[in-house]
């Protein structure tokens, strides 16, 4: 029974995790899902126009981080 209290306590501590996704436009997105949903972290890859998915892997974009494209000179527009 403790143990399995252990793996609970554990699994959810890693409530949040980060990874990255490719979009049809060649775009790889940087993101951390917390709460079942998505927040970028950045991205790579892309044209002067950044289009954000409303969703990346089912899950919906909640937030873009401040510095997410911070000294990203290419960016025309979000």
């Amino acid at each position: 029974m403790r143990k399995l209290i252990a793996v609970v306590v554990i699994l959810i501590g890693f409530s949040s995790f980060a990874a990255t996704w490719t979009d049809g436009n060649s775009v790889e997105w940087k993101y951390t899902v917390a709460d079942g949903n998505v927040i970028i972290d950045g991205a790579s890859g892309y044209g002067s126009d950044l289009v954000v998915p409303e969703t990346i892997s089912g899950k919906t974009v909640v937030e873009i981080r401040e510095n997410a494209f911070y000294n990203c000179e290419k960016i025309g527009s979000v």
